[in-house]
């Protein structure tokens, strides 16, 4: 079991008694164990951490992406004012020339 050679180890470390930690549980069947369960843990830290990093990296694209969006739609909203704004110009400016016309 993982966690109860992970606590085991981790007693033993803490006592700093190389012999409980190595050779304390039934000699080198128990230490290969150990030290199998050792890189299991590493690995599996590794990928966390990998894992984390991606999550991070994807959140500020995602951010960034968000924030580009806002200002596109800040900039086809002004797109519209603008547009609104020449179509109610040209329409007085037609009448202006019906009437003077």
């Amino acid at each position: 079991d993982v966690r109860s050679a992970k606590g085991a180890a981790d007693t033993a470390r803490g006592a700093g008694d190389r012999n409980a930690l190595f050779l304390g549980h039934g000699g080198r069947a128990d230490r290969a164990e150990l030290m199998r369960d050792a890189e299991l843990l590493e690995k599996s830290g590794a990928r966390i951490a990998e894992s984390e990093r991606m999550v991070g990296e994807t959140e500020t694209m995602g951010i960034g992406i968000l924030e580009d969006l806002a200002e596109q739609r800040r900039t086809i909203q002004r797109a519209r004012e603008t547009v609104s704004f020449g179509r109610g110009f040209c329409a007085g400016v037609e009448w202006a020339l019906e009437i003077w016309g």
